[in-house]
């Protein structure tokens, strides 16, 4: 779970090195301070059934690493560092993450950005709690996890988006009945949805958990067609989320639809059966030069995961811009002031709970539609 007693920690820390008070120790990370490089850790999975996800968020932080340096590299306090980023495959193994971590760990790394799966990060970030490390979680979207006082997230969590969902299911498309269309991998995102929708004064009058195999897609649809809903909220992928669009479609429901970020890649249509279509967009407006960049450098087009591995190595330099130091603590607590304009997202921030706040936005894939 996660703990405050580290932020006054760190807090204390920031008054004793501010007013140059004896008995301030010096940073653990002193002969790094006089090579002037920093070193951040990174597991990834290059091989195994993670791969696609990890080396995309390996690619997006090298290429992020390489233009910081390239820039002169990072102002910390009245000193100028270079990153230096030292990963490891985990091979898509729990195992073998953790020995990864441990070799990591015994580089004398500053900062470390977790592996992308959740079940991955969840084994490691406890171990990164235990040593105090600076912890940045770029894709792992599950509820349980950056559940620590030294780990944040680059992605929102599967709660965040159903609550972003529902509120914009009732204050911006003015829907009062909802429903919720999932399957039992998207339980956090549509619980969160219900919870939320209910909070705003909403209404939840169908809930429908679809079976793995999708055969009961159309005897969910038709119980919400009966339950009069107004919106409904589908976090599936974008593969599913468009056979049921079609189908919902096909069927003239005239309802309002809200997806989740995972409908990303989604191929917009007429869909003029329905009401308005809209997703959670979980780029920001820097989405095309940072594309564009990572095309050139790696001669492949860039995804959602390797955009987040190049936002969490620019949200460490924010952190160390802002601690004015490269100790641990400090850049924990430091992440409370640090707001950036990321390739995931514009006023990129963090709570507390080390969950990012930003500016969200839903786009729409309708062309045409009864509201148009």
């Amino acid at each position: 779970m996660r703990y405050n007693v580290r932020r006054v920690m760190a807090l204390t820390l920031a008054v004793c090195i501010c007013t140059g008070a004896a008995g301030c120790g010096s940073s653990k990370k002193k002969d790094k301070d006089t090579e002037n490089i920093f070193v951040i850790g990174q597991l990834a999975s290059e091989t195994g059934q993670y791969s696609q996800m990890g080396n995309s968020v390996y690619g997006g932080a090298l290429m992020a690493v390489n233009e910081i340096n390239d820039d002169g590299g990072v102002t910390v306090g009245n000193k100028t560092y270079k990153l230096k980023l030292i990963e490891i495959d985990d091979e898509s193994n729990a195992e073998i993450a953790k020995s990864g971590y441990s070799r990591l760990k015994d580089k004398d790394i500053n900062a470390f950005i977790a592996p992308a799966a959740d079940e991955l990060c969840q084994e490691i970030e406890e171990k990164t709690n235990e040593d105090n490390i600076f912890t940045i979680i770029p894709s792992s979207t599950s509820d349980n996890t950056g559940t620590f006082d030294n780990t944040f997230k680059i992605c929102l969590s599967n709660s965040q988006e159903g609550i972003e969902a529902a509120e914009h299911g009732f204050y911006n498309m003015n829907s009062r009945k909802g429903a919720v269309l999932y399957s039992e991998n998207e339980v956090e995102k549509a619980e969160a949805f219900i919870d939320e929708f209910y909070n705003c004064g909403g209404n939840i009058v169908a809930r429908e958990v679809y079976s793995d195999d999708l055969q009961s897609l159309e005897a969910n649809i038709n119980s919400i067609k009966a339950s009069g809903a107004e919106v409904v909220y589908i976090p599936a992928d974008f593969e599913t989320a468009s056979n049921i669009i079609q189908i919902m479609d096909a069927d003239k429901m005239g309802i309002s639809v809200i997806g989740s970020s995972q409908w990303e890649g989604i191929t917009p249509g007429t869909y003029a059966g329905l009401n308005r279509i809209e997703y959670l967009n979980p780029y920001g407006d820097k989405r095309t030069e940072y594309e564009n960049t990572y095309e050139v450098t790696y001669g492949r087009k860039s995804d959602l995961y390797s955009a987040q591995g190049y936002d969490a190595v620019y949200v460490i330099r924010a952190a160390m811009e802002e601690a004015e130091n490269i100790d641990s603590d400090l850049q924990i607590c430091a992440m409370n002031d640090i707001n950036i304009d990321g390739a995931t997202g514009e006023n990129i921030s963090f709570t507390d709970d080390g969950y990012s706040k930003r500016t969200v936005e839903f786009k729409s894939i309708q062309i045409g539609g009864i509201n148009e």
